[in-house]
């Protein structure tokens, strides 16, 4: 547990900003999903990590109003239990996005609705992003298929198959 608090401890958010392609690493770079670290240690441990992100927003927000300790371990609860399906990666991206302002600010209070409904959308930008990058892959290979196929066609080799195959076609046929 020490180790998945120190490798991906709120100073991460900023590190995944700072890759060019933030989103898609996050999205797409092998890390533990909140319900892999439960099924690896226990449902403890991605509840204690998010409650670790919540003090880190808790902190940078200039409200007056922070997040009671009870309010940072329910709605801790509510996202694993509702987005347990997320990546370390994903969660770190989020909540870096939500400290600069892509959904919106805190109005006096650190708001757990308005977390939580920056969360959905989070996940519906996820959820799009991702099949960009699915369909750009599939384009890719597609392209990659075409080349080959191409390449062979031109291929000394397998003109002379073809001048082999229609000439004894022509025989078969006489």
């Amino acid at each position: 547990m020490y180790h998945l608090c120190a490798q991906f401890n709120p100073d991460y958010q900023i590190e995944i900003l700072k890759t060019a392609n933030s989103n898609e690493i996050a999205f797409l770079q092998d890390t533990p999903t909140l319900s892999l670290i439960s099924e690896a240690y226990s449902e403890e441990v991605p509840i204690y990590w998010l409650k670790l992100q919540l003090d880190s927003l808790d902190d940078f927000t200039g409200v007056r109003e922070k997040l009671s300790e009870s309010q940072k371990a329910e709605l801790s609860e509510l996202i694993y239990l509702n987005y347990y399906y997320l990546k370390v990666s994903e969660i770190a991206l989020f909540f870096a996005w939500l400290k600069s302002g892509k959904y919106g600010q805190f109005y006096g209070a650190v708001d757990p609705m308005k977390i939580m409904s920056s969360l959905d959308q989070f996940a519906n930008d996820r959820r799009k992003s991702i099949e960009v990058y699915e369909q750009r892959k599939k384009n890719e290979e597609m392209m990659l298929e075409y080349e080959i196929a191409e390449e062979m066609r031109r291929s000394e080799g397998h003109q002379q198959w073809l001048k082999e195959y229609f000439d004894k076609r022509k025989t078969n046929k006489s």
